[in-house]
């Protein structure tokens, strides 16, 4: 059965791209196909090159960025996308933290029937294939393809509309009636603003005022 993301984490798959030799491998092992991967421990599976250099895949969870995509992230989406949308999946987002030699890009990807982690290794593999060439990232990195989990993160306005009706979990970069941190149902979502009812009360926020903003999964 595939490995759907988790409540407390997404499926994903990392490879170290050290400069100028980064390593492109197929995951090998066992992998759970019975349940959610991650979060009670890391599965982490490595495989040699011919010049017995190592990639490794880590099924974590995430690290939520606490900022709105940068131009740099927006860069990398664009020139990343075609070669998702060619797999089958789309871009959700990325994310790109840079670090000297502990520099992280991770790109969270989705479909429509869902993300298993046979997608994440098969477009990670790609990708590192792309970054190689196309060298945007000149530092060594590691590159992570991650599904975008329960409690995804919101990188965009037109991500907005459905999750109407969704708790949302708001981090604000300048108070708003005193408030820099909202956990409300979102009523409504446009390009410019999004409406959420915080203790039963609508709230107005200005797009452009979300540092970060995600989904809050519901259990039953």
């Amino acid at each position: 059965m595939p490995v759907r993301a988790g409540a407390d984490g997404a499926c994903s798959v990392t490879v170290d791209a050290p400069a100028r030799e980064r390593p492109v491998g197929k995951a090998s092992g066992g992998h759970s196909r019975d349940g959610p991967c991650c979060p009670v421990a890391a599965r982490e599976a490595a495989c040699a090159d011919g010049n017995g250099r190592y990639a490794h895949f880590l099924y974590a969870p995430d690290v939520l960025a606490e900022r709105p995509m940068t131009r740099r992230e927006q860069d990398l989406e664009q020139l990343l996308a075609p070669t998702v949308r060619g797999l089958g999946c789309e871009i959700w987002g990325v994310e790109y933290f840079p670090a000297g030699r502990r520099s992280m890009l991770r790109v969270y990807i989705d479909a429509p029937e869902g993300v298993t982690i046979d997608d994440c290794e098969r477009v990670s593999a790609q990708l590192s294939g792309v970054l190689e060439v196309e060298e945007p990232i000149r530092s060594d990195y590691t590159l992570e393809v991650s599904s975008p989990g329960l409690d995804r993160v919101l990188f965009k306005p037109e991500q907005y509309p459905p999750f109407k009706g969704e708790e949302l979990d708001v981090r604000l970069k300048f108070p708003l009636d005193g408030r820099r941190h909202l956990v409300g149902r979102l009523a409504e979502a446009s390009e410019r603003e999004v409406i959420l009812h915080v203790d039963g009360e609508p709230s107005v926020v200005p797009m452009e005022q979300i540092q970060r903003a995600r989904v809050v999964p519901q259990y039953e």
